[in-house]
């Protein structure tokens, strides 16, 4: 997970390899972060593992927010990257 932070503004971008647009989820209560499930494709069911450096199966990562109101601006799964842009509103 990368966070870039530029004024009233958070970028978190999460890496989700095979992940498709339905199978992953965000949120921004207090925490940001996304989960979801990138499954083993099906013709390697029964393939005994090697080496394996993707992960797959069910994920989820949390990132705890600075203090104050925070929206979620826009919200983009693209070439298995899901950017979360952050918006603070009314910090103190």
């Amino acid at each position: 997970m990368d966070v870039f932070a530029d004024g009233d503004e958070i970028l978190v971008e999460v890496a989700l390899p095979g992940c498709r647009r339905t199978g992953s989820s965000s949120s921004v209560p207090r925490r940001a972060g996304g989960a979801g499930r990138a499954p083993l494709p099906r013709r390697l069911a029964s393939a005994a593992i090697q080496r394996l450096e993707i992960p797959h199966g069910h994920f989820e990562r949390r990132l705890a927010l600075p203090p104050g109101r925070w929206s979620l601006v826009r919200q983009e799964l693209d070439n298995g990257c899901l950017q979360l842009l952050l918006a603070g509103a009314d910090r103190t």
